[in-house]
């Protein structure tokens, strides 16, 4: 009977412990509860448990609206593997709920879920820590900070329209930090107002913020920034909170380095910026700090651009300085014509001075400069170009003229033309002689001095002739001022002085002219009267006259004559007729 018994309860005590361990032996969790206010339905989550010996009947929900009231039946559900149940309430109250599971496994206990109010509680209040612009992408970036509530599930984020003041949803995340896109909001445009609202669990949405904007950051380049080497930059001040200082970057784009870092006050929306230097690209942007905190927002970055003047197609230059007649020096210049120009000549005594200016659109000239002894001086002459803001933009090499004067023994001397040399050209100089008509060239040098041999007797003129190279176009030279160097005269010469009674402009010879050996050209004049007195021809008597007067052949009749002739250290003078034979 003892065994019986032993056997008995060794039973019972398997069964039991078979119900415990697999059996529905523990309730349901039931983790939240979320009423819709606008329909009074409430929804139920909860962890369901599993029934292997199937004994499961239903859920019993009960609830109440007052703590000093007694929970009453709200509904059942048989429904075992279910996470949610829907209710309709009598009302809207904050109802304590509890779910009733039956049956467990013995098929008479219950058990009996945790309890929870309804959960009509929004979460904290946020708005945004920053919203900014990414130093990168150039997006609108946006971040805050989670609230302590402990049922945070996400975020709203809405743009607020700037003229209507609605929201506009945008998106529902649950991050703390989203970027962006341009559809949404336009970095360079005005009306980027970003307002958010934290939502928990039941979809209980917290207060909108207020709305946070970014700095707009805008900048202008006068047309005139070349001269007054100033630029304007304003910004939109940051909307969401007060601003201690506003941080003015200033990046080089060529080198990628920051060249300025301006701290402004808090209140500061614009500044004048003057440009370090010019010909490159400048990255700007504002970088504001809350007031007590390390936040910052940072605006757009706006890239302006600050090309120096352009080279210009015509180079700033003095072409040539030349003697073309006595005591009268030609300046050749050349620059751009759509700069200004100013000649200037070195005077020994007050320096340098203001010989011509020059205004926009003319661009070559040559000056004539008649104040200089072209036999005693050599004059320097430069030519600065000022570019449209009145500054000195560049400046020529100095020129001057080639002076000419005799060596000894009967030799010719003469200075370097500097101006072509400093820039990097070469000189050659030419030696020319006046023939009586035009100047021959009798050799050629590099040097600046040139012995005279083998040029004939009598008093001879030259003068020199520098040539560049490269020489463009071979429109550069520069002439010296003339010289009259005294050869002497060849002793074996007949010093016999011939001069015609008459002679026939129409015939076989044709020029009334004197005729001696010891006489050179240049070394004898000649001047024509007429019956009436009147000079009609004064010359070279070695080259003689035509017989013209104005350009037409001059009557038959007797005409008078006076020849003056400086040779072989005497001064002779012969006095006479001719008559003309037509």
């Amino acid at each position: 009977m003892n065994g019986l018994k032993k056997n008995i309860v060794a039973m019972v005590f398997s069964i039991g412990m078979s119900f415990s361990l697999f059996g529905l032996t523990k309730p349901v969790y039931l983790m939240r509860a979320c009423l819709d206010k606008t329909t009074g339905w409430v929804t139920l989550y909860l962890k369901p448990e599993t029934d292997p010996c199937n004994s499961f009947k239903y859920y019993r929900i009960y609830g109440r609206d007052d703590i000093l009231n007694p929970f009453q039946l709200l509904g059942q559900t048989t429904t075992l593997n279910t996470n949610t149940i829907n209710l309709l309430l009598s009302n809207k109250k904050k109802w304590e709920i509890y779910i009733s599971s039956h049956f467990a496994c013995n098929g008479i206990d219950s058990f009996k879920s945790n309890a929870i109010f309804i959960d009509d509680v929004p979460p904290s209040y946020v708005e945004p820590d920053s919203v900014s612009i990414d130093m990168v992408t150039q997006k609108v970036i946006g971040g805050w900070t989670t609230p302590p509530d402990a049922d945070i599930m996400g975020y709203s984020l809405f743009r607020v329209d700037p003229s209507t003041g609605n929201n506009i949803l945008i998106d529902e995340q649950k991050v703390i930090f989203y970027n962006f896109t341009l559809a949404t909001f336009n970095p360079i445009a005005t009306g980027n107002r970003l307002a958010i609202a934290a939502f928990d669990s039941c979809k209980n949405g917290g207060l909108i913020s207020t709305y946070h904007s970014p700095i707009l950051l805008n900048v202008s380049i006068p047309t005139n920034y070349r001269c007054i080497k100033k630029i304007n930059i304003n910004w939109t001040p940051y909307v969401g909170w007060k601003t201690d200082s506003n941080y003015l970057y200033v990046v080089d784009i060529n080198t990628n380095k920051t060249i300025n870092c301006i701290r402004l006050s808090g209140t500061t929306t614009s500044y004048t910026y003057t440009l370090p230097y010019l010909n490159t690209s400048f990255a700007y942007f504002v970088r504001s700090k809350k007031i007590g905190s390390k936040i910052t927002s940072t605006s757009n970055i706006v890239i302006g651009n600050v090309p120096d003047f352009p080279i210009p197609v015509t180079k700033t230059n003095i072409d040539k300085v030349t003697v073309e007649n006595a005591n009268e020096i030609q300046i050749h210049a050349v620059w751009s014509a759509f700069d200004s120009a100013c000649l200037y000549v070195k005077n020994p005594v007050l320096n340098w001075s203001l010989l011509k200016s020059y205004k926009p659109g003319i661009g070559t000239d040559v000056y004539l400069y008649n104040l200089a002894n072209t036999s005693t001086q050599i004059i320097d002459y430069k030519l600065i170009r000022f570019n449209t803001c009145g500054n000195k933009a560049d400046s020529t090499t100095i020129h001057h003229n080639l002076l000419l004067q005799e060596g000894t023994p009967k030799n010719l001397l003469w200075n370097p033309y500097n101006g072509w040399l400093n820039e990097g050209k070469s000189v050659a100089y030419n030696i020319q002689k006046w023939n009586g008509s035009t100047w021959n060239t009798i050799g050629n040098t590099p040097s600046t001095s040139y012995i005279l041999s083998g040029q004939g007797y009598g008093i001879q003129r030259y003068r020199i002739e520098g040539i560049p190279s490269p020489n463009p176009s071979n429109k550069a030279w520069s002439h010296s001022n003339e010289i009259n160097i005294d050869l002497g005269f060849d002793t074996s010469a007949k010093d016999t002085t011939l001069i015609p009674s008459g002679f026939n402009p129409s015939g076989v010879n044709p020029i009334f002219k004197i005729s001696n050996p010891a006489i050179s050209v240049g070394q004898a004049s000649m001047q024509i009267y007429n019956r009436w007195g009147e000079i009609i021809f004064k010359g070279d008597a070695i080259i003689g006259w035509d017989g013209t007067y104005k350009g037409e052949i001059c009557l038959t009749g007797i005409y008078i004559y006076v020849i003056e002739a400086e040779f072989r250290n005497k001064r002779e003078i012969y006095q006479g007729t001719i008559t003309i034979i037509n």
